[in-house]
């Protein structure tokens, strides 16, 4: 799912939840002054929430931008590829040891079979 779907989904489950408050409103049994007045407060908090949403939105970019700056410095690279380095120097250093020993161990193991009779 691309982002202009995920945008438009969020947007239209906040005016949905909207639309949904203000007719549970309109169908609650209260005065016309107290109902004018929750839709308003209704109104200013659904204006506050949409602005934080445009808010946080607006910096995702540059939070983007910066998180992919740093992942691809010179000294990240080098660093990851240094690690990478020393790990498969290290492995390979076990792999030989290992092999070491079961060449050592098989030439001690030769000599000590049986001779099969012919």
């Amino acid at each position: 799912m691309d982002s202009e779907h995920k945008t438009f989904g969020l947007g239209g489950f906040f005016m949905g939840a909207v639309i949904g408050a203000i007719v549970a409103l309109l169908y609650a049994p209260k005065k016309g002054s107290e109902l004018r007045s929750d839709i308003g407060e209704l109104g200013m908090d659904a204006d506050r929430k949409g602005r934080q949403l445009y808010s946080r939105a607006k910096r995702l970019p540059a939070k983007i931008a910066a998180a992919s700056d740093d992942l691809y410095r010179p000294e990240n690279v080098v660093g990851a590829a240094q690690s990478a380095g020393r790990h498969a120097t290290q492995e390979a250093k076990h792999q030989a040891s290992n092999l070491r020993h079961l060449v050592s161990s098989a030439r001690s193991h030769r000599g000590h079979g049986r001779p099969v009779k012919s």
